[in-house]
């Protein structure tokens, strides 16, 4: 977080407050001259007697709820203060701080490939309803990354285990499940605590999630699986258009599909594509978003998945696989931790393998994913890496 440093002793910090920019060095990070030097600061601690030595020099902005007035302080402080949002209480006044720090992480990364993977933007909060929902929606749509996730409620059992609750918004709504933003938010945490075992969280939808990491900081998503249904093209009018949409001429549809699943828990709907030419024909392929969008198909289709067996020798993984989601104003996702929770259940049985599968998503960033189905449940297991971090300002 930019304005923070941490050491081990008491530490010297630049203090100051400024309303409405009367003081325009207690706002500028870099001209923080002006304002008053502490040495060795020593701060009061909730619940003890007596002062302590400091271990952050933080910055605060925020907004007094009675008049709107703006507000920055520079303060030695004990706590990092990385998650600031909600209320506090400043010479007897009440203040909404307005800074959130964010991070950005690629999930699903190939560790030989730099800048792969699916980007997420993570925010870590104190309670979820420090900020309200439309807040949270319009902090997706400014990133414009596939999915912003929102992390809360940070307990820890007497195993190490963490509970939190999570949830997820593309740039224009919120969605269910999403496997790639729950590898980045679960990374961050790893990081920011390594004696944390295992995170389990909770959703808005009533679905509980389990978030662990190997010894190679590898990170295993325990989802619901999701097995989908075979259909045929005559059975729904718009599969037809659909497909049209996505694969292009009807003689090339005609020796491309290879058969057609959908997940009705997911709305999600499968496409496998004869195995031939490599990937040429899956990485070929230029839908028409547009087109897609337009589609009526009665609420049954939120996202089409497009998957082709590999060569497991030759290529190092089982199956390929696309996917698109105009939708949810998502054209194509780089890596989609949800779609797995349909591919693993369909490749187990077309393969007959009861093992792990290895797939790989050949967008243009593509990303490698590890996959074991297990009765009613899916592993989906990845590596990580954080792109950067940074502090966002929330006007509400």
């Amino acid at each position: 977080m930019a304005g923070v440093r941490k050491v081990s002793s008491s530490i010297s910090c630049f203090i100051c407050d400024s309303r409405n920019w009367t003081d325009s060095n207690c706002h500028d990070p870099f001209h923080p001259a002006m304002s008053k030097y502490a040495e060795n600061c020593k701060v009061p601690k909730q619940n003890h007697i007596g002062v302590f030595p400091a271990r952050f020099c933080v910055k605060v902005i925020g907004r007094k709820i009675s008049t709107g007035e703006d507000l920055v302080i520079r303060a030695c402080s004990l706590e990092s203060m990385d998650n600031q949002c909600g209320n506090f209480k400043f010479e007897g006044e009440i203040y909404k701080m307005q800074q959130l720090q964010f991070y950005i992480v690629d999930a699903f990364v190939d560790p030989d490939k730099p800048f792969s993977g699916n980007p997420a933007a993570v925010v870590l909060l104190d309670n979820d309803d420090d900020i309200d929902d439309s807040t949270k929606q319009n902090i997706a749509g400014q990133f414009n990354l596939s999915e912003t996730v929102f992390v809360s409620k940070l307990n820890r059992d007497q195993n190490g285990s963490r509970s939190l609750m999570i949830r997820w918004f593309t740039p224009t709504n919120e969605v269910e499940l999403c496997g790639h933003a729950t590898i980045a938010a679960s990374y961050v945490l790893f990081e920011r605590e390594r004696s944390v075992r295992t995170l389990v969280y909770e959703t808005k939808f009533g679905q509980r999630l389990e978030c662990t990491m190997d010894g190679e900081r590898r990170l295993n998503l325990n989802f619901p699986s999701n097995d989908p249904v075979q259909i045929e093209c005559k059975q729904y009018r718009w599969i037809d258009q659909l497909v049209h949409a996505i694969i292009g001429e009807l003689p090339m549809i005609d020796t491309s599909i290879v058969n057609i699943y959908w997940s009705e828990s997911t709305k999600k709907l499968l496409l496998r594509m004869e195995s031939k030419d490599g990937q040429l024909m899956l990485t070929n392929l230029k839908p028409d978003f547009h087109r897609l969008k337009e589609i009526d198909t009665d609420g049954m289709v939120r996202g089409v998945i497009i998957t082709q067996k590999a060569d497991r020798q030759r290529d190092g993984v089982h199956f390929w696989s696309r996917y698109f989601s105009p939708w949810n104003g998502i054209n194509e996702d780089p890596v989609t931790g949800s779609s797995f929770t349909v591919l693993a259940p369909y490749w187990r049985k077309q393969l007959n393998e009861n093992g792990t599968l290895y797939a790989k998503q050949v967008s243009s960033r593509s990303g490698l994913v590890r996959c074991t189905t297990m009765d009613n449940r899916v592993s989906i297991e990845g590596f990580a890496r954080i792109f950067c971090l940074g502090t966002c300002h929330v006007y509400e």
